[in-house]
């Protein structure tokens, strides 16, 4: 982070532009970013709640900050009001990620399909950290929702456009870096066969790399439906499949041939050796 240069940090600040990396993004000062941003509001209440958010925010983690700045804003605004508008369409990617993060605020009686669909813009936005901030603020609704939101998310992972597609996959992933693990999933990764179904030929790399990951995930609590699952599509594979496939099963392979090979507990299928 100590790389972000002086004249970047101050430009984030100011919400004049938007991060382009990790390090840009973990070093921001979003409390210097609200301020900057009630400055711009006329709405009193919300310019009051970012205001407060900017000092508690100090003190927290970077996913926990965009937590509290969703939470300001969703405890002070109309989503579906102007001055919403112009957070879920500010010039800061920042900004956008805490206006994601307030439709997704667990203290909003919201149900899931409208949860949903309001996340779902910020699934597309251009700037992939925005991108992220959807999968991760939606995420913990899922888990509280499973079957009415896996059903919704199977639909979604047939959508044309590929960034949505990615979301449907990125959200249900078993394990996750920044976020809780799906226990279900981790247990039952068959629940999850009509979504992946959807994507299993995808063109997209970006869908791609999210469905081999996703495969991956499952194949660390449950080997032998990853196995099951990528046999049956190496059956008639495209190059797309092909590399689905590979990137899944990239863990077992490695146990296989590493030095656990010994205590690997499941047959390798025969339709798999070639990959």
């Amino acid at each position: 982070m100590s790389s972000v240069p002086a004249t970047v940090l101050r430009e984030l600040s100011k919400g004049s532009v938007e991060t382009v990396n990790l390090m840009e993004w973990l070093a921001a000062d979003m409390g210097k970013l609200a301020q900057a941003v009630a400055r711009e509001t006329s709405d009193l209440t919300l310019k009051a709640a970012l205001k407060k958010a900017a000092v508690v925010a100090k003190h927290l983690g970077v996913v926990a900050r965009m937590r509290a700045f969703g939470s300001a804003i969703a405890s002070s605004s109309n989503l579906d009001g102007s001055h919403f508008r112009r957070l879920a369409e500010h010039r800061s990617d920042l900004v956008r990620q805490w206006a994601c993060y307030a439709v997704n605020d667990p203290f909003l009686n919201m149900a899931i399909g409208d949860r949903l669909e309001r996340t779902l813009p910020f699934a597309t936005d251009t700037n992939m950290s925005v991108r992220e901030a959807a999968w991760m603020a939606f995420r913990p609704h899922l888990e509280a929702s499973f079957n009415d939101a896996l059903r919704r998310l199977e639909v979604v992972a047939a959508h044309a456009n590929p960034n949505c597609r990615r979301f449907a996959v990125e959200v249900t992933r078993p394990r996750s870096v920044w976020g809780g693990h799906l226990r279900r999933l981790k247990v039952e990764p068959q629940l999850a066969e009509p979504l992946l179904e959807n994507v299993r030929n995808d063109a997209s790399r970006y869908v791609q790399l999210a469905a081999g990951n996703w495969i991956n995930d499952a194949a660390k609590t449950r080997p032998d439906w990853a196995l099951r699952l990528c046999e049956r599509w190496m059956q008639n594979p495209d190059p797309a499949t092909h590399k689905i496939v590979v990137r899944g099963l990239r863990t077992l392979r490695s146990q296989r041939s590493g030095e656990s090979a010994k205590l690997f507990p499941i047959t390798w299928p025969a339709a798999l050796e070639i990959v």
